[in-house]
């Protein structure tokens, strides 16, 4: 029996696994929020859309390089993790750096939410950088 992940199932079986991590990040970013994203967005709230647009941003860059350098899923999925975990502690960092940015999101304050923003793009940045085979 072929091995099913080759060529086109390949594929398949790291973007399938791609999305199921980005989801399964966005969901335990904003367990960790104080506040409700998606409420404050529906309420309109710019800055909550910035921060959170923010987070899948982030997160791909080291889960991309996961892909990209990954000898095979299991392999891709531990690399995925280690951006996972930097990813999460880089904002509570930011939170205990920074205690009033997490407010200023709630009020809608944007320049609190470009810098979040800005930081989980940064360190996204950097973390894929940081992972080598």
């Amino acid at each position: 029996m072929p091995y099913p992940f080759t060529g086109v199932g390949l594929f398949f079986g790291y973007f399938a696994l791609a999305l199921i991590l980005e989801f399964l990040f966005v969901a335990a970013y904003t367990a960790i929020t104080p506040y409700r994203e998606i409420a404050l967005i529906r309420a309109g709230n710019v800055a909550a859309a910035t921060t959170l647009a923010g987070v899948p941003i982030g997160f791909s860059l080291p889960l991309a390089k996961a892909v990209a350098q990954s000898a095979g899923l299991l392999d891709m999925f531990l690399w995925s993790l280690f951006g996972f975990i930097a990813q999460l502690v880089a904002y509570g960092l930011v939170r205990v750096v920074l205690p009033h940015l997490v407010a200023d999101v709630k009020e809608g304050k944007q320049a609190s939410a470009v810098l979040l923003a800005g930081v989980s793009v940064a360190i996204g940045l950097v973390n894929a950088a940081a992972m080598t085979a």
